[in-house]
């Protein structure tokens, strides 16, 4: 391994955990009164006074979104007599979409793929300062941390399961839960997308162009994780076990979460691997993807382009993954390449840089 290499393998994947995140941006409130504020929920809403904990929450490792914690609980019903999870929302982070998770959760477990089924949901902040899901506990490591050869062919495997799944049952679970369409359908996302142009207005050119080179999307659509990647799957003996963090779960074209996943390899991957290592990987998990299913990759480089500008957006707005130099200027090259926009280089802060714009 040489030495670049080497420096890049001692950082960057913790600051993809969740520096500059959510979650990182609002603290944990203190263990024993959220424990104490848990507990009381959970006996009002069980009606049961002699609910207790088996196993006290502990704060589990990751959450980009969400404060993550373990418990168990003692005289719980059948359903509940194991170990589980408590999901925290920072206070700021929408209920609804705790809502959206736990109504998207529930439809894939009920056929079978591997996310956490959501035992309760609690939109009330009042609570625990935050919204709030209590779900069943996956066992398993991060596929991070598996055999790196195994690592694209699992996770091109278990995208493919996902697209797989009838999303018509989920979709009816969230029109039944109030949902209209246009509030988890690509179509807001581009309204998001163009509304976040308002702290950003550099980047309206490529909006612009998002909006005007829009292909068709299928029928039904897919379910989109949104953000599959090893960060965000649970493997054991080299099988999927969990797939977790739905928070940017979309109905749409499939093209557009292996865009997603494919950028992910390729843009964090060069910081843990050498460039061509992460080419490779990338494309070992487009071939492990397409071998169950048939595939369009026509449309890539579109969806890629949305996910190079959340990733700049995200930048601005101060996610430290996002903000690091070499990955902005890949971003920006990517967009030059494909639309032939050049976007003026700004500083971390946001404000204009001399460099001017990114290069040819």
């Amino acid at each position: 391994m040489n030495e670049s290499t080497g420096a890049r393998a001692a950082r960057p994947w913790e600051f993809v955990l969740g520096a500059g995140s959510a979650a990182a941006a609002h603290p944990a409130p203190a263990l024993e009164d959220l424990s104490a504020r848990l507990l009381a929920y959970l006996r009002d809403a069980l009606a049961d006074d002699r609910l207790g904990y088996a196993e006290p929450p502990s704060r589990m490792r990751g959450g980009s979104q969400a404060h993550i914690y373990r418990f168990g609980l003692s005289g719980a019903p059948p359903g509940l007599a194991r170990t589980l999870v408590l999901c925290l929302y920072p206070q700021g982070y929408g209920a609804a979409r705790a809502v959206k998770e736990s109504l998207v959760q529930n439809g894939l477990a009920r056929q079978s793929y591997p996310a956490p089924r959501v035992h309760a949901t609690c939109a009330d902040r009042s609570i625990l300062g935050g919204a709030f899901l209590v779900m069943e506990f996956h066992p398993g490591d991060l596929m991070l941390r598996a055999p790196p050869e195994a690592v694209p062919g699992m996770l091109g495997e278990a995208h493919a399961a996902l697209h797989r799944i009838d999303p018509r049952p989920v979709l009816e679970s969230l029109r039944a839960g109030g949902w209209r369409a246009s509030r988890y359908r690509f179509e807001r996302e581009l309204t998001l997308l163009d509304e976040r142009t308002g702290r950003h207005p550099r980047l309206r050119p490529v909006v612009d162009w998002l909006s005007a080179n829009r292909p068709p999307e299928p029928e039904p659509p897919s379910i989109c994780h949104g953000d599959f990647h090893p960060l965000n799957i649970l493997v054991r003996d080299g099988e999927v076990t969990g797939v977790l963090d739905w928070s940017d779960a979309i109905f749409g074209d499939p093209a557009l979460d292996v865009a997603c996943t494919m950028l992910l390899i390729r843009v964090f991957g060069r910081h843990v691997l050498s460039p061509p290592e992460s080419d490779r990987a990338a494309e070992k998990y487009l071939e492990s993807y397409r071998a169950p299913r048939p595939f369009d990759p026509d449309r890539l480089d579109y969806y890629r382009i949305r996910r190079c500008l959340i990733g700049l957006m995200d930048g601005a707005d101060g996610q430290a993954a996002w903000r690091h130099p070499s990955i902005a200027r890949e971003l920006a090259a990517d967009i030059l390449r494909v639309t032939g926009v050049a976007l003026p280089r700004t500083n971390a802060d946001g404000t204009p840089s001399p460099a001017g714009t990114a290069p040819r």
